[in-house]
């Protein structure tokens, strides 16, 4: 897997810079200097994201050539890729569903692809996450997040 994760670590590191760069282009709210601000967490996020490429990168070039034989993507991509899916679905579904929702149901998506089945367990993160989340992102960081058609 040496290739793989070569190309996995190019990919993630072109993907942190991406968004590296489109932290440049928000608009500040009305927190001053003094504060974090609202390009703090995902600047730090696309930093950690380059980091753990750069990461993996240098491990694939020590790492054995076991596997390599074996085809780039195995049947273990398909999560991963699903993973991607819903969260492409849930940029677009913000919008219009608002923050909120969107992201309970982005929650219970993953969940659910990723083989969780207990229902106590899926019913209460996504809806701790999303709560967690937003009192983070609103209350404490001053973040405006997308209402959608039912101000939530």
């Amino acid at each position: 897997m040496k290739r793989a994760d070569a190309v996995t670590a190019l990919i993630f590191m072109a993907l942190g810079g991406a968004a590296l760069y489109q932290t440049t282009l928000f608009d500040q709210t009305l927190i001053t200097d003094n504060y974090l601000g609202a390009t703090f967490f995902p600047r730090m996020v696309a930093i950690a994201m380059i980091a753990m490429a750069i990461s993996l990168l240098w491990g694939s070039r020590k790492a054995k050539a076991e596997g390599d034989g074996e085809p780039m993507f195995g049947p273990g991509i398909l999560r991963p890729l699903a993973g991607a899916v819903i969260v492409g679905a849930y940029s677009w579904a913000l919008g219009p569903l608002g923050f909120i929702i969107s992201t309970v149901i982005l929650n219970l998506a993953i969940l659910l692809t990723f083989g969780v089945k207990k229902i106590p367990l899926l019913l209460m993160l996504p809806i701790g996450a999303t709560l967690i989340i937003y009192w983070v992102f609103y209350k404490l960081l001053t973040v405006p997040l997308p209402e959608g058609i039912f101000f939530l």
